[in-house]
């Protein structure tokens, strides 16, 4: 399914046109998260406006909505998969920005940070597969690139399973600095939600369109399916 998307949106210039915006917005999306992480984290300065960072994100999806419409109010009956593609991406880019926007008011609301603690550098080393996990995306989408997404695939499992064993930690045995805890609860939430996003993106490069957020289903590669995931099934998106 995915070359015929990919042929579908460089068939004419206002489809060509918002493939680029959407991988503009996902390269925006990638700097912001890292910006607001550093923050976070190693309470490294920003030398930009989030929100208004943000709101670049939303102007460039209403962009890409708008070039898809004019496409779309041109030729109807033409690319219409790849036009429903397209905007279903988008959505989860926007859902990028909206959580960096929430780890930078994390920050804001604990201007201490994070402090040496054991839990500081599990958390760090989530947030750096969350970053790797964002340049696959990209190469998925601008290289038309389908190892890149499986492997973004296998790192949202993976890190899910990580951000809730944090969670459950906090949950079952508490913790002494209650401020801490619950930074690193929402924080741990804030990841999953990022990494969820980016597999929805991902996915475009390895399912129809109906299956797009979701695992890929039990087929023809069933036996590939299951050395990459460890099953070969049609499970959902654990987000």
């Amino acid at each position: 399914m995915f070359k015929k998307f990919f042929q579908a949106l460089r068939t004419g210039d206002l489809l060509n046109s918002a493939l680029k915006d959407a991988n503009e917005m996902l390269v925006v999306a990638e700097d912001m998260f890292q910006s607001v992480t550093d923050l976070l984290l190693y309470r490294k300065p920003i030398e930009f406006d989030v929100y208004r960072q943000d709101q670049e994100i939303n102007r460039m999806e209403m962009e890409v909505r708008k070039k898809v419409m004019e496409h779309l109010s041109v030729h109807p009956k033409q690319d219409i998969v790849a036009c429903l593609t397209l905007t279903t991406m988008i959505v989860s880019v926007e859902r990028l920005g909206d959580y960096s926007k929430n780890i930078y008011e994390l920050a804001q609301l604990y201007p201490g940070g994070f402090d040496q603690a054991s839990s500081t550098e599990s958390l760090a080393k989530l947030t750096a597969e969350v970053m790797a996990e964002f340049e696959l995306t990209i190469k998925s989408i601008r290289q038309e690139h389908q190892p890149s997404a499986m492997a973004v695939l296998v790192k949202h499992r993976e890190i899910s399973t990580a951000c809730d064993d944090i969670i459950k930690q906090y949950v079952e045995h508490g913790a002494e600095d209650a401020s801490l805890a619950v930074m690193s609860v929402l924080y741990s939430r804030y990841l999953k939600r990022t990494s969820a996003h980016l597999m929805n993106i991902a996915s475009i490069t390895l399912n129809p369109f109906d299956r797009i957020g979701f695992y890929p289903v039990k087929g023809k590669k069933a036996e590939e399916l299951e050395s990459i995931f460890g099953y070969a099934s049609d499970q959902e998106n654990d987000e």
